[in-house]
């Protein structure tokens, strides 16, 4: 960004990568039935991300209730393992109603160490978990997972803050019954973006 605001060849403007990000989320979902949306949006964060899978779960309070899609079956079973064991990143970021970002390599990294075993064991060397949610209540987590160590880059954090409002909204939508594709802004995407920017100053950056 140069500095009378104008986007400059070396990084593009955040409004313009938000609304990449919006554009590919909406594209996943666009012609799929409800049943079909929570796969596809879980495939689209991956490929806008350096993870190497997601999942999304939904919760009741602190409570995980269910997993409400996983682009894999080492995404399904770190899902699993959070609910069978009561603690993980996921419900940690339930609880603060903020980002937990965990790295198996970070100082604290005996934080969740039952989880952490079954993390290890499936290859898993760091989870991103992003709670989803408006107004201050948390419905669920979307979790992103990877099998290198390592923090995500602030333009991946970002990134991954928008993709987690996209799939808020469009979690809230299709839970009131509406159809994504159907659901068409002014702009030609789908109406389920948020407009507004998530800030990356929420987020809690802690280990396993």
């Amino acid at each position: 960004m140069s500095v009378d605001g104008a986007c400059d060849d070396r990084e593009p403007c955040q409004t313009e990568e938000r609304a990449r990000v919006t554009e590919t989320l909406a594209a996943a979902a666009k012609g799929l039935g409800p049943d079909d949306v929570p796969q596809a949006l879980c495939n689209a964060c991956v490929a806008l991300l350096p993870v190497s899978g997601a999942s999304v779960s939904i919760a009741s309070g602190s409570t995980v209730r269910a997993t409400w899609c996983a682009g894999d079956p080492t995404a399904a079973r770190l899902a699993e393992a959070q609910y069978t064991l009561g603690d993980g990143p996921c419900l940690s970021a339930i609880e603060r109603a903020a980002a937990v970002l965990a790295d198996a390599k970070a100082p604290d990294a005996g934080r969740w160490p039952v989880f952490a075993h079954e993390a290890v064991e499936l290859g898993v060397r760091a989870v991103f978990s992003l709670p989803l949610g408006l107004g201050g209540a948390t419905i669920g987590t979307l979790d992103l997972y990877r099998h290198t160590p390592g923090a995500l880059s602030e333009r991946d954090l970002r990134i991954a803050l928008w993709a987690r409002d996209a799939v808020t909204s469009a979690l809230m939508n299709l839970h009131a019954g509406y159809d994504a594709d159907e659901r068409v802004g002014e702009a030609g995407a789908a109406a389920w973006r948020l407009p507004r920017p998530t800030t990356v100053r929420s987020t809690k950056r802690s280990a396993w």
